[in-house]
């Protein structure tokens, strides 16, 4: 072979992989945002932010609505007005979504790597090791604990007792058509915790309704997302409501939508006696 040949082969090979990479990062069927800040971080760092879903904070802004409506009612009803737990709460939200996100993944990397539309996520792709991501779940719930210890003994108690719903949820889409409901639970518990906050430990039925209702919102934004990739889910044997429902979405989310409405009118008659 002449240099000329070996050089020749060995631009077309880089050429090929470079063409391979932007088909991947250009992959439309994929959830994962190209743009953005993230776009220009170092590749193992924009991999960990990916992986928490940096590039989609609505996720833990959901998370943090909860709290926040926990605290500002518990004071509103007479508790105290914790500024600070509001700027720990946001901190905590975004710790704790990550952590949700990253034992997701770990739990459906095989399902993932065989769907167009999260075949891209990283521990799918092999972009990041198993290990790499569970350090980085050790890092989130390492810096949730650092939130958890500004709080009283009641609500550090509840914030500790939602971790095994949180740790069961990617796996419940394997085992009941309802894996969203699960997700309703671990999402809005930060609704008693800010209450309960407020009063220094306290609970009483305004936190609960808000919990609930909270639950029932929650209902509807995941199904929303599931009808995108519910043939691929058909396909991998993954359940949820989406499928369920088949047609009959729009009258079970419009249920839900009530159901929420309901329990907030209801928070406001309990919250002021």
């Amino acid at each position: 072979m002449t240099r000329e040949a070996g050089v020749g082969r060995g631009l077309g090979s880089i050429a090929a992989i470079a063409y391979a990479g932007l088909m991947v990062e250009t992959n439309a069927a994929s959830d994962i945002a190209r743009e953005g800040w993230i776009a220009g971080l170092p590749p193992f760092w924009r991999s960990v932010a990916r992986l928490c879903r940096r590039d989609r904070p609505v996720g833990w802004r959901l998370l943090l609505i909860p709290c926040w409506q926990g605290l500002a009612l518990g004071a509103a009803a007479g508790g105290a007005l914790r500024w600070d737990l509001a700027l720990w709460f946001a901190l905590g939200a975004m710790a704790m979504r990550a952590a949700g996100c990253v034992v997701n993944d770990l739990a459906d990397r095989d399902i993932d790597a065989k769907v167009a539309r999260t075949a891209d996520r990283p521990l799918a792709s092999g972009a990041l090791s198993t290990k790499q991501a569970a350090a980085v779940l050790a890092a989130c719930l390492a810096f949730g604990l650092i939130v958890v210890l500004q709080l009283d003994r009641v609500s550090a108690a509840i914030a500790f007792a939602i971790l095994p719903v949180v740790a069961i949820y990617p796996f419940m889409k394997r085992i009941t058509w309802w894996p969203q409901v699960f997700l309703g639970v671990a999402f809005n518990i930060g609704a008693v915790i800010g209450w309960s906050a407020a009063f220094g430990g306290a609970l009483a039925p305004a936190a609960l309704l808000l919990y609930l209702g909270g639950v029932f919102r929650t209902r509807n934004y995941p199904p929303l997302y599931a009808h995108k990739g519910k043939e691929d889910d058909a396909l991998v044997g993954v359940k949820s409501t989406a499928r369920r429902f088949g047609d009959a979405s729009r009258i079970w989310l419009v249920g839900f939508g009530l159901a929420a409405a309901l329990c907030a009118v209801a928070v406001v008659d309990a919250a002021a006696q």
